[in-house]
């Protein structure tokens, strides 16, 4: 008999203890822990000065990832949290599409502590993102993008026609 999926209802404590913890195991990218609307939590993360996401979480499974650019905000001019609008780079829409495919990539139900974390250091390699060049053709620019992939299992960095 298959165990249960865990990962959606899980005790608010359980979840706050888990987003501290993520903090300490990762403390080179800044966390703000934001809890909306009672249940569920959002993660706002800064990447090394290069861009900001938000995760929403539903109990410790990852529903949504939003990139942005680092001088980007994610609230609107009356101060409420804008977490449905996209970026206004191209550079990030493409960042916020491979997020969301990493985030199916890394779901895991009966391991959702590890997939948040797995899921985390992949988008921590973004740190490079204007800065690494791609594995395949060795350019930092194509098509006037920057390498805007990251392979899940490595996190080689590739542009969307270089990636394998």
């Amino acid at each position: 008999m298959r165990t249960k999926p865990t990962g959606h209802n899980l005790p608010p404590q359980f979840v706050d203890n888990t987003t501290s913890h993520l903090t300490r195991i990762f403390p080179d990218i800044e966390m703000q822990v934001i809890k909306p609307y009672g249940t569920s939590t959002i993660i706002m993360v800064s990447v090394a000065r290069t861009l900001k996401a938000l995760i929403m979480l539903r109990g410790l499974i990852i529903d949504w990832v939003i990139v942005k650019g680092y001088n980007e905000d994610f609230y609107t001019e009356n101060d409420k949290l804008d977490m449905w609008s996209g970026s206004r780079y191209l550079v990030f829409q493409k960042v916020t599409e491979h997020a969301n495919a990493a985030m199916l990539h890394f779901y895991s139900p009966n391991l959702p502590e590890l997939a948040v974390r797995s899921f985390l250091t992949w988008l921590r390699s973004y740190g490079t993102l204007f800065t690494a060049p791609c594995r395949k053709c060795g350019n930092r620019l194509h098509n006037n993008m920057p390498p805007t992939w990251r392979d899940v299992r490595n996190l080689d960095v590739y542009h969307e026609s270089c990636k394998p």
